[in-house]
């Protein structure tokens, strides 16, 4: 797999060669073939997850975005596009365009742009995560937190019921260890929220940072090769998917901007688990 990931690098550096010099693209095979190994691998370009469904579940992917605050999200949205299959120049600075547009103001260092970005993908772990949990609960079991999950249709309350069923010691049916991986997730999270919450922003912060680096050796050393490109698209496209979902969210449902979406994340992970903070599914919601 690693030998095709590298033959695909390589057809792409061919295919802006030809571009350039014929205005023709090569036409890519569907599969590729790696000597002593007994099946073909798919060769197409690889989805990287990058994935806004808040523009499918609110109806906007048509919508007309007139003020100036929508556009700029959609021109995020325009940058960081070649992030889910772009080849890799474009995936990594088009996706650290898109974050830095959001989450930064004129004269503030750049990588400010991970550290907010990071504050908001940690609080929006546990809600999604928990949300998740309640529909393969109520899909696979039929006692009474099934029950009580079928009935609402809130997704912030669905994920408060889990995180109470998980505190009780609820038995939570899934799809196996990956759900039971989950619960356990969730459990410590819910039993020391602050420090899960930083660990979290921590890790999260490590994998935009790496793309930020990646960003300044293509930009400003032409660098577009090599494997820590391969890392830093390995692992930031479902996180900057994730965080910008909620980015969008935010605003079409209650206005808020990028920037004090994460300065309310960041507060949310500061009080935490103390008597002024709320609860951990709730870190993003309106004050």
């Amino acid at each position: 797999f690693v030998a095709v990931e590298q033959a695909r690098e390589l057809i792409d550096r061919w295919d802006a060669r030809a571009e350039l010099a014929t205005r023709d693209r090569i036409i890519r095979t569907e599969k590729a073939w790696v000597e002593g190994y007994p099946v073909p691998i798919d060769f197409v370009p690889l989805k990287r997850q990058v994935k806004i469904g808040v523009l499918g579940r609110q109806g906007m992917i048509y919508a007309h975005w007139e003020d100036e605050e929508a556009k700029r999200i959609d021109d995020a949205l325009q940058l960081v596009q070649p992030m889910e299959g772009g080849p890799r120049s474009a995936a990594i600075s088009g996706g650290w365009a898109a974050i830095e547009s959001l989450l930064t103001e004129a004269g503030e260092p750049e990588h400010l742009a991970a550290d907010r970005l990071s504050a908001i993908i940690a609080c929006s772990f546990p809600r999604a995560e928990l949300t998740t949990l309640s529909y393969y609960h109520s899909k696979n079991a039929s006692d009474s937190l099934a029950k009580s999950l079928a009935d609402e249709e809130d997704n912030l309350k669905r994920a408060r019921t889990m995180a109470d069923a998980i505190m009780k010691g609820d038995s939570i049916s899934g799809r196996g260890p990956q759900d039971e991986a989950a619960v356990e997730r969730m459990r410590q999270l819910l039993s020391d929220p602050r420090a899960s919450f930083e660990r979290v922003r921590r890790y999260v912060g490590i994998a935009l940072n790496r793309l930020y680096r990646q960003r300044n050796l293509l930009l400003h050393g032409g660098r577009v090769s090599g494997e820590r490109r391969q890392e830093a698209l390995s692992t930031a496209p479902p996180l900057i998917g994730a965080g910008l979902d909620r980015i969008v969210d935010a605003w079409f449902t209650d206005g808020t901007p990028p920037i004090e979406l994460a300065a309310r994340a960041a507060l949310g992970i500061d009080l935490v688990g103390t008597s002024g903070g709320r609860h951990p599914t709730e870190l993003l919601e309106p004050l």
